[in-house]
């Protein structure tokens, strides 16, 4: 247990109400492109974020936020057809977004639509990963049945019960649960397919 001089010397960060405010969740609705919505789905699915946490990230550099701000020219936006999303955001990332909306005098829904295009790079690294991942796949399903024959092989010279047989079996079993794991990958990958990456540059 520390000392009293230790305790006193001890400086904690000092809490306010409107600090813990500012790290409340709230539903926030957006009008956006269905490409946009898509492309916040496949980060969050891909990276195992929360939509909270990928709203922080994008509003985390503000000096390039305010650059994206500046840059929007509002009539080429309004062309996109959009459809209304909510998303569950922190109140100070929301509040963020909403000061610098205010101070460049354009909607918040334009200034996602935007900020969400510098997620592109990770989204055409992950539809790259995606699809050697189900060529890999392949090679795996190939390796399991190649194992398969030979574990049959096996069996047949020596018999079930001998250690070569158990071993080979336990090799091959290790396999298939590695195989259904690929799969899960795979099939969470899915949200990939169909995606055109200039879908959300136009």
């Amino acid at each position: 247990m520390p000392s009293k001089n230790v305790q006193q010397s001890m400086s904690l960060p000092k809490m306010t109400s409107s600090a813990l405010k500012g790290k409340q969740s709230v539903r926030a609705s957006f009008k956006l492109s269905e490409a946009c919505i898509h492309a916040i789905n496949i980060v969050s699915t891909q990276l195992g974020l929360k939509h909270r946490s990928l709203f922080d990230y994008l509003v985390e550099d503000t000096d390039a936020l305010q650059t994206i701000a500046e840059d929007i020219v509002k009539s080429e936006y309004e062309q996109a057809k959009r459809v209304q999303k909510s998303f569950i955001i922190s109140r100070e990332t929301l509040k963020l977004i909403d000061d610098i909306c205010k101070d460049s005098n354009i909607s918040r829904d334009t200034l996602i639509e935007n900020s969400v295009r510098r997620l592109l790079p990770i989204i055409e690294k992950e539809i790259e990963n995606h699809r050697k991942r189900k060529d890999m796949r392949q090679l795996v399903k190939k390796h399991l049945n190649a194992s398969q024959v030979v574990l049959n092989i096996i069996k047949d010279n020596v018999g079930v019960d001998d250690p070569i047989y158990r071993a080979f079996k336990n090799a091959v079993a290790a396999c298939k649960q590695v195989n259904s794991q690929i799969s899960d990958i795979i099939s969470k990958g899915k949200v990939l397919e169909g995606f055109d990456p200039k879908s959300l540059k136009d």
